[in-house]
């Protein structure tokens, strides 16, 4: 699995972003990282020119499990801090666009941004 299964705190998100603009790379986007500060990057990712008239736009850095994840197998619930965090809907986000892209009629330029 790789960076995918490191934690993504605010300060220990390099490795899922590094792995979600390999991955947006090779979905055929061109892949930006925006310095914001110091180490903290936002992704840009668009087509072969950026002409955005569509934008989705979410996070993937988490908040610190104050309290503990949990996984109840008689309700099959997962709980705790982060555990229904952004990373969902951004996975949702770039299939939504990619989608998009591979229709015939093209006539949007869609652009993605992950802060974080």
């Amino acid at each position: 699995m790789g960076d995918r299964t490191k934690s993504s705190i605010t300060e220990n998100k390099e490795g899922v972003r590094k792995w979600l603009a390999s991955y947006l790379r090779d979905k055929n986007f061109t892949v930006e990282m925006q310095e914001v500060s110091e180490k903290r990057y936002n992704l840009l990712a668009y087509g072969k020119k950026r002409a955005t008239t569509i934008l989705v736009s979410s996070h993937i850095d988490t908040v610190p499990p104050f309290w503990p994840y949990y996984y109840n197998m008689m309700s099959d619930i997962i709980g705790g801090r982060g555990s229904v965090d952004a990373k969902g809907s951004v996975a949702a986000q770039i299939i939504a666009v990619q989608g998009l892209r591979e229709r015939p009629r093209r006539s949007q330029n869609y652009e993605v941004v992950i802060f974080g």
